[in-house]
């Protein structure tokens, strides 16, 4: 997501709650998004690494297709926040215009990935690490970001196909060739790209925010 006077907002209302980093690792603005289909997760789908990498393999065909045919869609997703959830991840429900929901019908339907999209939609500001918060201090948040988010409007760039190893970063990806190290993160044998190593990573502290996944995904 974008700079944006909505962004501001919700940094700005993050920070009036000095307790927050106690007990959450919030997310970095810049990975702040709306997935609208998790396509494929080798974390659940592909228990082995060398499965996963010929999964993707032999798919790059699809996946070359799946990112040309999204290209059409240039238009901003508009989209409202209708509720706020604060455990365990602090998260935004979102309602999307009824144009927005047909144009991701219509393409879900056309890319195979209706079974896939992630619904309730909704964006993801940060993880619960800590669970030892007070009955009051949940409420309080509950209360304080839904009065300050509730019925706000914003809007996201347009859909494109993407890859991420955590919720930290996500990289957009054109399906020409597998953007996978041919050896799974964690082995000291050279790779051709990890954007796990990258010097400008947040740190995150929270596992859920961490972990690495590895997914495909509609965003």
């Amino acid at each position: 997501m974008q700079r944006s006077e909505i962004s501001e907002r919700i940094i700005a209302t993050l920070d009036e709650h000095d307790a927050l980093e106690r007990y959450y690792s919030r997310l970095p603005q810049s990975s702040w998004h709306m997935t609208m289909a998790a396509l494929y997760t080798q974390r659940f789908e592909f228990p082995k690494w060398e499965q996963w990498l010929s999964f993707v393999d032999q798919h790059l065909q699809y996946f070359k297709f799946f990112h040309n045919w999204i290209q059409r869609l240039n238009s901003p997703i508009g989209a409202r926040i209708v509720g706020v959830t604060v455990l365990p991840v602090i998260q935004l429900q979102l309602e999307i215009d009824p144009e927005c929901v047909e144009m991701i019908g219509q393409a879900a339907a056309e890319l195979g990935c209706h079974d896939r999209l992630s619904l309730p939609f909704h964006m993801t500001l940060a993880y619960q690490y800590n669970q030892a918060m007070s009955e009051e201090l949940i409420n309080t948040l509950q209360e304080n970001l839904t009065e300050q988010l509730v019925g706000q409007s914003m809007e996201l760039s347009p859909p494109r196909l993407h890859y991420f190893y955590d919720m930290t970063e996500f990289t957009p990806w054109d399906g020409e060739r597998n953007p996978f190290p041919t050896v799974e993160i964690g082995s000291k044998r050279e790779r051709f790209f990890d954007p796990d190593i990258s010097p400008k990573k947040p740190k995150i502290d929270a596992p859920a925010a961490k972990s690495s996944q590895r997914v495909l995904s509609f965003s």
